[in-house]
């Protein structure tokens, strides 16, 4: 009969509260052989940012205004504390793949603001406050069902809720 094996251990730093397997200890050899820094990883991560729009309400009378509250995160899901340039326009669609040419205004609502209209009332160039936010405000004479698009620094999409304009 074969004699059971058992898997090596080892510990971290002679610590025998940091046992990890044969499989974490390779992985800590893989990570040891690179060049990268832990400065570099940071940088990597801090690029990686979280993107979160939320409207005021979802379901508006004609001429209502919205507010579109935008908010960056880092990777960790934690609020970042500068500024953040980015792109929006206004879609028809959930996925925010087409462009929607109604909404009667779209103005600064409080923190960040507007750089550049790039289309009026239909997208633009915008900037966060030091806290990473930015609120935008639409308003929209007539029915109309729209979703706010902001594209990421890294090109992703972010796309808010639908808020619908009743007639």
């Amino acid at each position: 009969m074969a004699k059971p094996t058992k898997a090596t251990s080892y510990w971290v730093a002679n610590n025998p509260n940091s046992e990890i397997n044969d499989a974490k200890a390779q992985k800590l050899a893989e990570l040891s052989a690179t060049t990268v820094t832990l400065a570099e990883l940071n940088a990597l991560d801090a690029d990686s940012t979280q993107c979160t729009i939320t409207p005021s309400s979802t379901s508006v009378a004609d001429g209502a205004t919205v507010e579109f509250a935008i908010q960056f995160k880092d990777a960790a899901g934690v609020v970042i504390d500068h500024a953040v340039a980015f792109t929006y326009y206004i879609s028809s669609v959930a996925t925010g793949l087409d462009l929607d040419t109604a909404v009667t205004t779209i103005a600064d609502g409080g923190a960040g603001h507007i750089v550049k209209a790039l289309t009026a009332n239909q997208s633009g160039v915008a900037v966060t406050n030091a806290a990473g936010l930015c609120e935008l405000d639409l308003t929209e004479a007539g029915a109309d069902t729209v979703y706010l698009v902001v594209v990421k620094p890294d090109g992703r999409l972010a796309v808010s809720a639908a808020v619908a304009w009743a007639a």
